[in-house]
């Protein structure tokens, strides 16, 4: 999905593709599944696979999941192609 609007509360993960069927495009990856933006930074390097499917990346934001108390930066998978953003480890 193509941002409409760059607008951000907090430091956001963004992918641009290089080679796709529409290169150029843009997403906001760090982002609940639901499409909600992060209320705190994300960033620490993001890892993304080979075919720009996946994103794994950090974030201190505690909105992304239902149950973040831990007050600190969590790591997350976003999926480009259903928009699901997945909680993968949390510091404990």
């Amino acid at each position: 999905m193509l941002l409409p609007k760059l607008t951000f509360a907090a430091m956001a993960v963004i992918v641009c593709a290089a080679s796709s069927a529409a290169p150029g495009d843009i997403w906001r990856v760090s982002k609940s599944s639901s499409g909600e933006q992060g209320n705190n930074n994300s960033e620490s390097r993001p890892a993304i696979s080979s075919d720009g499917q996946f994103t794994a990346f950090s974030s201190q934001a505690s909105n992304f999941y239902v149950s973040d108390t831990n007050l600190a930066a969590d790591v997350f998978l976003n999926n480009r192609v259903d928009g699901a953003t997945d909680l993968i480890a949390t510091y404990t």
